[in-house]
């Protein structure tokens, strides 16, 4: 959605932060919602939201979380521990 990089949740284990990443990162599974293009609109140009500091954030946006739930319900979300890799074999070949 716009310019959004990143999205700073309101905690690390806030409810809405998952939510709130799908909707500024996708989108289109939200096009439908009514308050989508205004939200969409607003957000033009802005490469941040940030949720703990309530900055960048349009006030239909919470509006937007309440449509976009059932959809979000919807989706196939995983979740998988992250490990880090040792590249120092890593050659191209």
């Amino acid at each position: 959605m716009g310019n959004i990089e990143v999205i700073v949740p309101e905690g690390p284990d806030h409810p809405n932060r998952l939510l709130d990443a799908c909707i500024a990162f996708f989108p289109i599974a939200f096009k439908n919602c009514m308050h989508f293009e205004k939200v969409k609109n607003k957000l033009k140009g802005v490469k941040r939201l940030e949720f703990d500091l309530g900055k960048n954030i349009p006030e239909e946006w919470y509006d937007l979380r309440e449509e976009a739930i059932e959809i979000f319900k919807s989706l196939h979300v995983y979740e998988a521990p992250l490990r880090r890799l040792n590249l120092d074999d890593f050659s191209l070949e």
